[in-house]
């Protein structure tokens, strides 16, 4: 919706100003109009204030997988930190909340993390530090991976939340789809 507040001079005073609102395409036809061909010669644009509708900033990534495998092979490979290397990264894990572990991404990239709560082949969450893509400032988020036994397998559920910047929310989102889909061939590659 754009708002444009025109000044009126010939107009008695109480009615100097006139308030047109109307969608962007609509306002741009109207200056078009006005400029192009003078239609309101004492017609003063004294400014165009434009608001957009936009998107409000998701500060939480969801994302779920299957697996044929059960919720203690998920579990094992959520944190044992060998099997950890070969779809996160590199990372000092150890599933005791308290313990402090640093992941090392495939691209060096650093994460330093804080175990909060472990449910064996249930619930496992940390806090998840990084620096921000927008202004290089850390900022602190968590991690939440949930396992659902099914019948022939487990549904692991990731819910990443705490984002600020719509720059971290975008690049962890579309890392998380390419890690999940890491995850998922590397479980796929092994017997139940």
């Amino acid at each position: 919706m754009v708002t444009m507040i025109a000044n009126t001079p010939s107009l008695n005073a109480s009615r100097r100003v006139l308030v047109i609102k109307a969608n962007v395409k609509e306002v741009r036809t109207y200056l078009k109009k006005y400029f192009q061909k003078n239609l309101f010669g004492n017609l003063k644009v004294t400014y165009i204030c434009v608001t957009f509708k936009l998107h409000i900033m998701q500060k939480e990534i969801k994302q779920t997988w299957y697996f044929n495998q059960s919720p203690q092979t998920v579990w094992e490979y959520l944190t044992k930190p060998e099997l950890i290397e070969q779809w996160l990264g590199k990372a000092d894990f150890q599933p005791v909340a308290g313990h402090k572990f640093r992941i090392i991404g495939s691209r060096g990239s650093e994460i330093d993390c804080e175990v909060l709560e472990v449910t064996p082949f249930t619930k496992l969450t940390y806090s998840w530090q990084k620096k921000s893509a927008k202004d290089n400032k850390f900022y602190n988020s968590k991690v939440v991976w949930t396992l659902i036994p099914k019948k022939n397998g487990t549904e692991l559920q990731l819910v990443h939340t705490g984002f600020i910047a719509i720059e971290d929310y975008t690049a962890h989102n579309n890392g998380w789809k390419t890690i999940g889909n890491r995850f998922v061939e590397l479980l796929n590659a092994i017997k139940k």
